[in-house]
Protein backbone atom coordinates (compact mmCIF):
# COMPACT_ATOMS: atom_id res chain seq x y z
CA UNK A 1 0.00 0.00 0.00
CA UNK A 2 1.52 3.49 -0.66
CA UNK A 3 0.74 6.02 1.97
CA UNK A 4 0.55 9.33 1.14
CA UNK A 5 2.78 12.03 2.73
CA UNK A 6 1.05 15.15 1.08
CA UNK A 7 0.30 17.87 3.32
CA UNK A 8 -0.62 21.26 3.16
CA UNK A 9 0.60 24.35 5.08
CA UNK A 10 -2.07 26.17 7.67
CA UNK A 11 -1.09 29.50 8.98
CA UNK A 12 -3.49 30.82 11.99
CA UNK A 13 -3.94 33.69 14.37
CA UNK A 14 -5.41 33.57 17.35
CA UNK A 15 -6.24 37.07 18.98
CA UNK A 16 -7.31 38.12 22.90
CA UNK A 17 -10.05 39.95 23.89
CA UNK A 18 -10.72 41.06 20.21
CA UNK A 19 -14.59 42.58 21.44
CA UNK A 20 -12.41 44.97 23.45
CA UNK A 21 -12.10 48.53 22.82
CA UNK A 22 -10.62 49.58 25.57
CA UNK A 23 -7.87 47.47 25.43
CA UNK A 24 -6.73 43.69 26.04
CA UNK A 25 -6.72 41.73 29.31
CA UNK A 26 -5.12 38.66 28.27
CA UNK A 27 -2.14 38.51 26.71
CA UNK A 28 0.27 35.93 24.64
CA UNK A 29 4.29 36.24 25.48
CA UNK A 30 6.72 33.70 23.77
CA UNK A 31 8.96 33.60 26.87
CA UNK A 32 9.38 35.87 30.31
CA UNK A 33 11.28 38.66 28.45
CA UNK A 34 9.25 38.86 25.57
CA UNK A 35 6.79 41.77 25.66
CA UNK A 36 2.68 40.75 26.25
CA UNK A 37 1.30 40.37 22.35
CA UNK A 38 -2.49 40.56 22.10
CA UNK A 39 -2.58 37.85 19.18
CA UNK A 40 -0.51 35.07 19.01
CA UNK A 41 0.79 33.59 14.86
CA UNK A 42 1.91 30.23 13.41
CA UNK A 43 1.76 27.82 11.25
CA UNK A 44 1.44 23.93 11.17
CA UNK A 45 1.59 21.22 8.50
CA UNK A 46 -1.70 19.52 8.39
CA UNK A 47 -1.18 15.81 6.73
CA UNK A 48 -3.82 15.65 3.66
CA UNK A 49 -4.63 11.65 5.38
CA UNK A 50 -5.67 13.07 8.73
CA UNK A 51 -9.37 14.27 10.17
CA UNK A 52 -7.69 16.09 12.81
CA UNK A 53 -5.10 17.67 13.78
CA UNK A 54 -3.67 19.19 16.96
CA UNK A 55 -1.51 22.44 16.88
CA UNK A 56 -1.10 22.10 20.28
CA UNK A 57 -1.99 24.53 23.71
CA UNK A 58 -0.98 28.22 24.12
CA UNK A 59 -0.62 30.08 27.31
CA UNK A 60 -2.47 32.95 27.84
CA UNK A 61 -2.02 35.55 30.68
CA UNK A 62 -4.13 38.50 32.88
CA UNK A 63 -3.07 41.45 32.97
CA UNK A 64 -2.58 42.10 37.17
CA UNK A 65 -5.68 44.91 37.53
CA UNK A 66 -8.74 43.93 35.64
CA UNK A 67 -12.06 46.18 36.40
CA UNK A 68 -13.93 45.13 33.60
CA UNK A 69 -15.85 41.80 33.95
CA UNK A 70 -17.15 41.58 30.46
CA UNK A 71 -16.16 38.29 29.03
CA UNK A 72 -12.80 37.63 27.27
CA UNK A 73 -13.38 36.65 23.94
CA UNK A 74 -10.56 34.46 21.87
CA UNK A 75 -10.78 34.82 17.83
CA UNK A 76 -8.84 32.25 15.45
CA UNK A 77 -8.33 33.08 11.84
CA UNK A 78 -6.69 31.15 9.43
CA UNK A 79 -5.48 30.89 6.14
CA UNK A 80 -4.13 28.36 3.64
CA UNK A 81 -0.28 29.36 2.19
CA UNK A 82 0.29 29.10 -1.33
CA UNK A 83 2.22 25.83 -2.68
CA UNK A 84 3.04 24.74 -6.55
CA UNK A 85 0.71 21.94 -5.42
CA UNK A 86 -2.21 22.75 -4.07
CA UNK A 87 -2.75 26.88 -4.16
CA UNK A 88 -5.23 26.27 -6.46
CA UNK A 89 -6.80 23.18 -5.35
CA UNK A 90 -7.05 23.94 -1.95
CA UNK A 91 -9.49 26.14 0.39
CA UNK A 92 -10.41 26.64 4.16
CA UNK A 93 -14.54 26.66 4.82
CA UNK A 94 -14.32 30.45 5.82
CA UNK A 95 -18.00 29.51 8.10
CA UNK A 96 -15.76 27.12 10.10
CA UNK A 97 -13.19 29.82 10.34
CA UNK A 98 -15.95 32.72 11.19
CA UNK A 99 -17.24 30.48 14.73
CA UNK A 100 -13.91 29.29 15.71
CA UNK A 101 -14.46 31.50 18.80
CA UNK A 102 -14.10 31.20 22.62
CA UNK A 103 -14.43 32.95 25.73
CA UNK A 104 -13.52 33.28 28.82
CA UNK A 105 -15.64 33.81 31.82
CA UNK A 106 -15.17 36.49 34.66
CA UNK A 107 -15.62 36.00 38.05
CA UNK A 108 -17.97 38.43 39.31
CA UNK A 109 -20.15 37.56 41.92
CA UNK A 110 -22.77 36.24 40.82
CA UNK A 111 -23.98 33.01 42.56
CA UNK A 112 -24.55 31.07 38.89
CA UNK A 113 -21.54 28.62 39.11
CA UNK A 114 -21.10 29.42 35.12
CA UNK A 115 -20.02 32.76 36.56
CA UNK A 116 -22.41 34.04 34.25
CA UNK A 117 -25.28 36.38 35.66
CA UNK A 118 -28.75 35.42 34.76
CA UNK A 119 -30.69 38.43 35.33
CA UNK A 120 -34.50 39.13 34.29
CA UNK A 121 -35.19 42.44 33.26
CA UNK A 122 -38.91 43.71 33.20
CA UNK A 123 -40.15 46.60 31.38
CA UNK A 124 -43.44 47.75 32.78
CA UNK A 125 -45.56 49.59 30.22
CA UNK A 126 -44.31 53.19 29.41
CA UNK A 127 -47.19 55.57 30.66
CA UNK A 128 -47.04 58.94 29.37
CA UNK A 129 -48.66 63.02 29.82
CA UNK A 130 -48.35 65.53 27.28
CA UNK A 131 -47.40 69.28 28.14
CA UNK A 132 -49.43 71.27 28.47
CA UNK A 133 -52.08 69.59 30.49
CA UNK A 134 -55.36 68.64 28.81
CA UNK A 135 -54.20 66.81 26.08
CA UNK A 136 -54.07 63.41 25.30
CA UNK A 137 -52.43 63.48 21.57
CA UNK A 138 -50.07 65.78 20.31
CA UNK A 139 -51.73 69.37 18.92
CA UNK A 140 -49.33 70.90 16.51
CA UNK A 141 -48.93 74.02 17.60
CA UNK A 142 -49.84 73.77 20.85
CA UNK A 143 -47.76 70.71 22.90
CA UNK A 144 -44.52 71.15 23.79
CA UNK A 145 -43.75 68.29 25.78
CA UNK A 146 -44.00 64.52 26.42
CA UNK A 147 -43.32 62.58 29.74
CA UNK A 148 -42.55 59.59 29.96
CA UNK A 149 -42.65 57.22 32.94
CA UNK A 150 -39.83 54.21 33.14
CA UNK A 151 -40.32 51.12 35.48
CA UNK A 152 -37.07 48.39 35.29
CA UNK A 153 -37.09 45.62 37.25
CA UNK A 154 -34.53 42.71 37.72
CA UNK A 155 -36.55 39.53 38.56
CA UNK A 156 -33.58 37.09 37.46
CA UNK A 157 -31.07 34.89 39.85
CA UNK A 158 -28.55 37.49 39.60
CA UNK A 159 -26.74 41.44 39.14
CA UNK A 160 -27.83 42.97 36.17
CA UNK A 161 -24.75 44.11 34.97
CA UNK A 162 -24.43 47.46 33.06
CA UNK A 163 -28.52 47.51 32.26
CA UNK A 164 -29.08 49.98 29.59
CA UNK A 165 -32.58 51.36 28.65
CA UNK A 166 -32.87 52.45 24.68
CA UNK A 167 -35.63 54.32 21.95
CA UNK A 168 -35.61 55.44 18.64
CA UNK A 169 -36.33 59.29 18.23
CA UNK A 170 -39.14 59.75 15.50
CA UNK A 171 -38.43 62.41 13.22
CA UNK A 172 -38.73 66.30 14.38
CA UNK A 173 -38.61 64.82 18.03
CA UNK A 174 -35.94 66.28 20.13
CA UNK A 175 -34.86 64.50 23.24
CA UNK A 176 -34.84 66.98 26.55
CA UNK A 177 -33.63 65.42 29.58
CA UNK A 178 -33.93 62.39 31.54
CA UNK A 179 -35.74 63.95 35.32
CA UNK A 180 -37.67 62.50 38.60
CA UNK A 181 -40.69 61.81 38.70
CA UNK A 182 -43.10 61.42 41.28
CA UNK A 183 -42.14 61.89 44.67
CA UNK A 184 -38.28 61.55 43.78
CA UNK A 185 -35.57 64.40 43.48
CA UNK A 186 -32.84 64.75 41.49
CA UNK A 187 -30.36 62.92 43.66
CA UNK A 188 -32.81 59.81 43.03
CA UNK A 189 -32.20 60.10 38.99
CA UNK A 190 -28.63 61.39 38.52
CA UNK A 191 -26.63 57.90 38.21
CA UNK A 192 -28.60 57.67 34.87
CA UNK A 193 -26.86 59.04 32.22
CA UNK A 194 -28.64 59.76 29.10
CA UNK A 195 -27.19 60.32 25.14
CA UNK A 196 -28.83 60.95 22.41
CA UNK A 197 -26.35 59.11 19.06
CA UNK A 198 -27.41 58.77 15.44
CA UNK A 199 -27.19 55.96 13.69
CA UNK A 200 -25.77 54.56 10.77
CA UNK A 201 -29.83 54.71 9.29
CA UNK A 202 -29.42 58.71 10.26
CA UNK A 203 -32.54 57.88 13.38
CA UNK A 204 -31.45 59.23 16.61
CA UNK A 205 -31.74 56.78 19.58
CA UNK A 206 -31.52 57.61 23.17
CA UNK A 207 -29.36 55.26 25.56
CA UNK A 208 -29.75 55.29 28.84
CA UNK A 209 -27.60 53.96 31.12
CA UNK A 210 -28.84 52.42 34.34
CA UNK A 211 -27.60 51.40 37.78
CA UNK A 212 -23.79 49.20 37.12
CA UNK A 213 -25.30 47.07 39.21
CA UNK A 214 -28.71 46.01 39.60
CA UNK A 215 -30.00 44.12 42.37
CA UNK A 216 -32.22 41.17 42.22
CA UNK A 217 -35.94 42.28 42.71
CA UNK A 218 -34.52 46.20 42.42
CA UNK A 219 -35.91 49.12 40.30
CA UNK A 220 -34.67 52.01 38.63
CA UNK A 221 -37.91 54.20 37.84
CA UNK A 222 -37.27 57.41 36.26
CA UNK A 223 -38.51 59.94 34.02
CA UNK A 224 -37.72 60.86 30.33
CA UNK A 225 -39.34 64.13 28.36
CA UNK A 226 -38.56 64.55 24.69
CA UNK A 227 -39.97 67.96 22.93
CA UNK A 228 -42.34 68.04 20.13
CA UNK A 229 -42.63 71.50 19.21
CA UNK A 230 -40.45 70.81 15.70
CA UNK A 231 -43.67 68.93 14.24
CA UNK A 232 -45.37 71.66 11.95
CA UNK A 233 -47.23 69.27 9.74
CA UNK A 234 -49.71 66.33 9.08
CA UNK A 235 -46.81 63.89 7.58
CA UNK A 236 -46.67 62.11 10.69
CA UNK A 237 -50.08 61.57 11.73
CA UNK A 238 -49.03 58.77 14.61
CA UNK A 239 -45.46 58.59 16.29
CA UNK A 240 -44.12 55.37 17.75
CA UNK A 241 -41.77 55.13 20.64
CA UNK A 242 -40.33 51.94 20.75
CA UNK A 243 -38.31 51.37 24.29
CA UNK A 244 -35.87 48.37 24.71
CA UNK A 245 -33.89 47.77 28.20
CA UNK A 246 -31.01 44.89 27.78
CA UNK A 247 -28.15 44.10 29.51
CA UNK A 248 -24.51 43.47 28.97
CA UNK A 249 -21.92 41.41 29.97
CA UNK A 250 -21.10 39.68 32.66
CA UNK A 251 -24.85 39.52 32.84
CA UNK A 252 -26.98 37.70 30.65
CA UNK A 253 -30.29 37.29 29.72
CA UNK A 254 -31.94 34.06 28.32
CA UNK A 255 -34.05 34.55 25.23
CA UNK A 256 -37.17 33.20 26.30
CA UNK A 257 -37.05 36.09 29.22
CA UNK A 258 -36.88 39.27 26.83
CA UNK A 259 -40.55 39.22 25.85
CA UNK A 260 -41.34 41.97 28.31
CA UNK A 261 -38.18 43.77 27.23
CA UNK A 262 -39.83 46.14 24.76
CA UNK A 263 -42.89 48.11 24.97
CA UNK A 264 -44.16 50.48 21.69
CA UNK A 265 -46.24 53.88 23.08
CA UNK A 266 -47.97 55.14 20.19
CA UNK A 267 -49.70 58.70 20.20
CA UNK A 268 -51.77 59.91 17.91
CA UNK A 269 -50.32 63.52 15.72
CA UNK A 270 -53.13 66.53 15.03
CA UNK A 271 -54.18 70.16 14.42
CA UNK A 272 -56.07 71.45 17.67
CA UNK A 273 -60.06 72.13 16.44
CA UNK A 274 -60.27 75.93 17.79
CA UNK A 275 -63.70 75.16 18.67
CA UNK A 276 -64.71 76.58 22.28
CA UNK A 277 -67.65 75.13 24.00
CA UNK A 278 -69.94 77.43 26.23
CA UNK A 279 -72.97 76.38 28.46
CA UNK A 280 -75.94 78.50 28.81
CA UNK A 281 -79.39 77.78 30.60
CA UNK A 282 -82.07 77.51 28.22
CA UNK A 283 -84.27 79.76 30.18
CA UNK A 284 -82.64 83.11 31.39
CA UNK A 285 -84.58 82.09 34.85
CA UNK A 286 -85.94 78.78 35.86
CA UNK A 287 -88.78 79.37 38.77
CA UNK A 288 -88.24 76.74 41.39
CA UNK A 289 -90.96 75.87 44.48
CA UNK A 290 -90.41 73.78 47.04
CA UNK A 291 -94.31 73.45 47.52
CA UNK A 292 -95.41 69.66 47.85
CA UNK A 293 -98.51 69.79 45.43
CA UNK A 294 -101.81 68.26 46.72
CA UNK A 295 -102.81 65.58 44.83
CA UNK A 296 -106.33 64.18 44.91
CA UNK A 297 -107.98 61.09 42.91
Amino acid sequence: AVVSTQSIMVNYTITSDYKNPKGFRMYFKESREAAKSQSLSGSTEVPLDKQEICTGTFKAYFNADIYDYRHVYFKLEADVEESETFSKRVTLNKKMIDAAEDRVVMKSGCDNKSGICQADLVLAPVEYTISPKGYNDIAIGRTEYILFQINVTNKGEDIAFLSELSFELPRNIIFNRRQPIGDQTEDDVSHIKCITKEGADLINKVICCLSSKLNVSNSEIFGISVITTNIEDLSQKKLDFNFKTYVQEPSEELSTLMGDNERTVSIKVGYPAGIDLNGRPLRERQPYSNDVPDLSI
